[in-house]
């Protein structure tokens, strides 16, 4: 078995950009970009970015996750030993209403994880 180099693509410049023409006597100075490096970035004025607030109802909808995070992770800990992370992100993926896929080998109580908190 021979030593073969490793097979590369070929590479290619990046093609330039150009804008249509529409006659000889409007033509102006247009710089032309390369696909390469042509990128859109919207930026605010100096001084202008403002924090984003909360308000109230926001402020009492966060502090009431906090309140249910803690009681559900207090309930499971005396259940699941160990497992924190995972539980977190269980939480996580329930809090945020999204899916989660518990993958581990045999007797990391993923079942007796799971079953707990239905």
């Amino acid at each position: 078995m021979a030593n073969t180099p490793p097979v590369t693509p070929p590479q290619t410049p990046p093609q330039e950009i150009q804008p249509p023409r529409k006659s000889s006597a409007s033509r102006s100075a247009v710089p032309v970009a390369t696909a390469a490096t042509t990128t859109a970035t919207a930026t605010a004025p100096a001084g202008t970015e403002r924090p984003p607030t909360l308000s109230d109802t926001d402020l009492q909808a966060v502090s009431n996750l906090k309140a249910a995070h803690a009681a559900i992770k207090s309930e499971m800990s005396k259940v699941i030993v160990g497992q924190h992370d995972v539980l977190d992100q269980v939480l996580m993926a329930i809090f945020t209403k999204s899916h989660a896929l518990l993958v581990g080998v045999p007797g990391l109580a993923k079942t007796l994880m799971i079953s707990t908190l239905a």
